[in-house]
């Protein structure tokens, strides 16, 4: 069953935020970063060990800068930019891959040649690399059983 989309910007600028999204033990070293350097601080009064924690605050303010700033910006310019963005995509799979067509592109991305996958509530990525990616709007899925059908292709060997 071929399955339709057209990508909108702001799908575009949510696949990049989910591909930038810290993973959840990167942001616990920069939390306990934080509380190393602020305990070692009050406990010895050292200025090195406030600049861990300094550092550490660096480190969450550019990475809160890049996800509200940098992605959003980014992401409008190169849905203006790439005009293939804007055409309706139709989609299907089956045990070997997921096949990807437009008025002028077809693509087989084949389950095999994926390096990992990630997803949210409203989207899923497909990686053939660490940066290139394929979006899939969940809402273009017909339910959540159909859904399910799609991932079960990428679990558990892809999922990061």
């Amino acid at each position: 069953m071929a399955h339709a989309f057209q990508t909108t910007e702001q799908e575009v600028i949510a696949g990049y935020r989910l591909h930038y999204l810290m993973s959840r033990s990167r942001a616990a070293w920069i939390a306990v970063s934080f509380v190393a350097g602020v305990a070692a601080y009050m406990a010895t009064r050292n200025p090195y060990a406030a600049g861990l924690a300094g550092a550490a605050v660096g480190v969450a303010a550019l990475r809160i800068a890049l996800y509200y700033l940098i992605i959003p910006n980014r992401g409008r310019r190169l849905y203006q930019q790439q005009k293939n963005l804007h055409l309706e995509y139709q989609f299907s799979w089956d045990d070997q891959g997921v096949y990807v067509r437009t008025e002028n592109y077809q693509e087989k991305l084949l389950w095999a040649d994926l390096s990992k996958a990630k997803e949210n509530e409203a989207m899923v990525l497909l990686y053939r690399s660490d940066y290139n990616f394929s979006l899939f709007p969940k809402r273009c899925f017909a339910s959540a059983e159909e859904y399910a059908q799609f991932r079960s292709h990428l679990v558990p060997r892809l999922f990061a």
